[in-house]
């Protein structure tokens, strides 16, 4: 420690200018993106999935408008104002095309044949008692009933498709603005109500910008007001200030500089690295004045090096620990929690040598005994109390942890595994409230989509094939979940009603008239070309790809959450082998294929993450204090607390999701930091052949009043993420405080008892 005391100004100034540096990479992580692609892996399987269907069918991210119509009637003024409306947010960078009663293609029989062209246009209408004709057909067109008007006539919805291009994401949040902007112009409307992935993934993102603003300034205030009630010195005080920036800054800046941006869950990246990034600061002023008190002979720099030397290794491991647990997340199958994990990681370890460079500057600066020892404080009567406890009622306190890990263990088996995006928003978020007023006016209009592959032919146009769609897409809306069913044969129906005059249902389709109805939709010269204008009277672009070697199939169903979704594609993919056997494969595809996924890989993140936290962090004190026995017991009072919280977890219904899902393997890598502590002197005192009383009454004046600061400052800055309005982040703020809160107690009374059966059986 003689290095880091000598070069401290050396290391001071390598960290100021490394964090100068990172402040350039800054602006681009602040950008938050809270799209479903964070979540997934670039080769992950689904999302390769989910990218061919985006490359064949464009953006399946739809946002809908639902629109009311006067309660006079609809007129030739109010069509005009829808068309206007559309003209405008088809002008906004980034929008595809808007469906709607207005534009959609149809079938007409003219002089000159079988043509398609828009079913209502405002500028063809001479009354509105024509365009309430029009409307009222529009109810039984089997095109445009209850997909762009309602069975009452009362409601309209504008489907807008979105661009899909390479940065969609982090266009998203703007493109959503502008449509918004463009909405809320519209005068002569009731409130237009907006719905959509797109709109919820805005939402998120505000949120987020908002939680990231918050986060920082709290932490900072709180920490603040902690290490000042703790040192009552400014210096110290703006030391572990210092230290959380030059730990916030290079951890982001990094974090940047990768091209990645903050989400709703990296947005906890500065609180984290607050609040455990100068954790350590506590002990080491700490550790001073005990060596000062102990060595009143020596100099402040004398004390000064003996507090770093001593210090460095309980610190070092546990800021070990600490990484070990948000590192674990690495093992997770999602890049999201990758993130978190590997950048917190990196800001706790930057966060620990800054620590040590600026401490060895700040120490010298103060003489010896710089805290008045006069009385004793709070922290050292409640010590007291812990051990007349632990001397006079042990096994009063064996019983009572006994009774708590029973508890949480049923607690465990009511545990619940989901992950509903929309759920995490407030109810009074604007966007919940729309989607709220969709669905009490519509119904549901969360689209689904499946691809649809022929396995003996390279087209989907035979007779077999749509005759087996229209069996399948029957069957599917028989599904409770499931309001409608959009397929290629819908168009083809229509074409023959309005050629025969009449529907032939539940008559299939002869491989005759299919053919003689694709050369009418061949004729019609449709476009093919997304970033061309004609693209948007592409009728047959949301049906099939070009060469009709592929369909594509699109059910509205319920907004559901990632469980819902999976049971839900279980039950159409049952229908499909049913209907199609051998002759054509069904696939879950684009948005809601990628999210039923998640609950498998939660599940899968919650298991490797623990179970690599909980094998590093024993192989950790293994290494260290070369004692099985003492490794195991080291271990135990840290997985106490996390079994106490997935428990608490299960009875409070809280559901393992995106957000907590990491909380355990983070908590068990943070609480260790006291228990290496404790350990570190225990293993000390050992050696002075201390009985079990004596060790752990000096092992508390060493490390106990240390553990307790460490622990308010836990469970006082963890806190601040129950600032968020974000369900998961809030969570995940009371879960880690109440963790935090129940480690000190397992360290405190646990640890205790189980050293004293070591020592029961080392005297024996």
């Amino acid at each position: 420690m003689q290095f880091v005391f000598r070069f401290r100004w050396f290391l001071l100034g390598l960290l100021i200018f490394t964090t100068a540096i990172a402040t350039f990479f800054l602006p681009t992580a602040l950008k938050p993106d809270n799209s479903l692609a964070i979540w997934f892996l670039k080769d992950d399987p689904h999302y390769r999935d989910y990218n061919e269907f985006h490359e064949k069918f464009g953006n399946d991210e739809l946002i809908a408008l639902l629109v009311e119509v006067p309660k006079s009637g609809a007129t030739v003024d109010f069509a005009k104002k829808i068309k206007t409306m559309i003209r405008q947010l088809e002008s906004v960078d980034g929008v595809q095309h808007v469906n709607s009663v207005f534009n959609i293609q149809d079938a007409f029989e003219t002089s000159e044949g079988l043509q398609f062209k828009n079913l209502i246009s405002p500028n063809d209408l001479n009354s509105n008692a024509e365009l309430q004709a029009r409307f009222d057909s529009a109810r039984s067109n089997r095109i445009t009933k209850e997909k762009f008007i309602s069975a009452d006539g009362r409601h309209l919805m504008l489907w807008i498709q979105l661009k899909s291009f390479p940065n969609f994401d982090s266009e998203r949040t703007r493109i959503v603005h502008d449509i918004q902007n463009v909405v809320q112009r519209q005068s002569g409307f009731s409130h237009i109500p907006i719905g959509g992935l797109s709109v919820i993934y805005t939402a998120l993102n505000d949120l987020t910008q908002r939680d990231i603003a918050i986060f920082f300034s709290a932490a900072y205030l709180l920490i603040f007001a902690v290490l000042w009630g703790i040192f009552r010195k400014l210096p110290l005080v703006f030391g572990a200030m210092c230290i959380a920036v030059i730990g916030i800054v290079c951890s982001l800046g990094l974090y940047g500089a990768f091209g990645y941006r903050l989400n709703m869950l990296t947005a906890m990246l500065p609180t984290v690295i607050i609040v455990i990034g100068v954790a350590d600061v506590i002990h080491l002023p700490a550790l001073y004045q005990s060596y000062s008190l102990k060595h009143p002979e020596e100099s402040s720099e004398e004390i000064t090096i003996r507090t770093l030397r001593s210090a460095f290794l309980p610190c070092f491991l546990t800021c070990l620990t600490n990484m070990v647990g948000f590192v674990s997340l690495a093992a997770a199958p999602m890049l999201g929690l990758r993130q978190f994990g590997i950048f917190s990681a990196v800001g706790i370890g930057i966060s620990l040598l800054a620590t040590f460079s600026i401490m060895a500057v700040l120490l010298p600066k103060f003489p010896p005994k710089f805290r008045s020892q006069s009385k004793k404080d709070v922290f050292e009567t409640y010590l007291e109390s812990v051990l007349n406890s632990l001397i006079r009622r042990p096994k009063t306190i064996t019983m009572i942890l006994g009774v708590i890990v029973c508890v949480s263990i049923v607690g465990v088996a009511l545990l619940k595994i989901d992950t509903y995006t929309l759920g995490y928003l407030p109810k009074t978020a604007q966007s919940v409230r729309d989607h709220e007023e969709i669905l009490s006016k519509w119904g549901d209009y969360a689209p689904l989509e499946i691809t649809l592959k022929p396995t003996h032919s390279n087209t989907i146009l035979t007779a077999d094939i749509m005759a087996k769609t229209e069996e399948f897409r029957r069957k599917v809306l028989a599904l409770p979940e499931v309001n409608d069913v959009y397929a290629l044969p819908i168009v083809y129906r229509r074409m023959e009603e309005v050629i025969s005059g009449k529907s032939t249902e539940p008559q299939p389709l002869s491989q005759p008239m299919i053919e003689q109805l694709s050369l009418i939709i061949d004729s019609e010269d449709l476009d093919w070309d997304r970033t061309s204008l004609n693209y948007r009277s592409n009728f047959m672009s949301v049906f099939t790809t070009e060469d009709r070697d592929t369909g594509r199939i699109t059910l509205t169903a319920k907004t559901l959450s990632a469980n819902q979704l999976e049971h839900l594609w279980e039950q159409v993919e049952k229908i499909g082998r049913d209907v199609f056997k051998d002759s054509a494969t069904i696939n879950p595809s684009g948005y809601g294929a990628l999210y039923s996924k998640i609950s498998q890989y939660i599940i899968e993140s919650q298991i490797n993450s623990f179970f690599y936290s909980s094998l590093l962090v024993f192989l950790i004190l293994f290494a260290w204090t070369r004692s099985l026995r003492l490794a195991i017991i080291g271990l135990i009072p840290n997985v106490f607390p996390v079994v106490v919280m997935i428990g608490t977890m299960g009875y409070l219904n809280i559901p393992l999701d995106l957000g907590t899902a990491m909380v355990a393997s983070i908590i068990l890598g943070v609480v260790t930091d006291d228990t290496v502590h404790f350990l570190y002197h225990w293993k000390e005192n050992e050696g002075h052949g201390l009985t079990w009383e004596e060790n752990v009454k000096e092992t508390f004046h060493f490390a106990g009043r240390s553990a307790l600061l460490t622990s308010i400052l836990l469970t006082g800055g963890f806190p601040i993420m129950m600032l968020s309005k974000l369900k998961t982040v809030f969570y995940f703020g009371f879960l880690t405080t109440f963790s935090a809160g129940i480690a000190v107690f397992a360290d405190l009374y646990l640890m205790p008892l189980l050293l004293k059966i070591r020592y029961a059986r080392n005297q024996k």
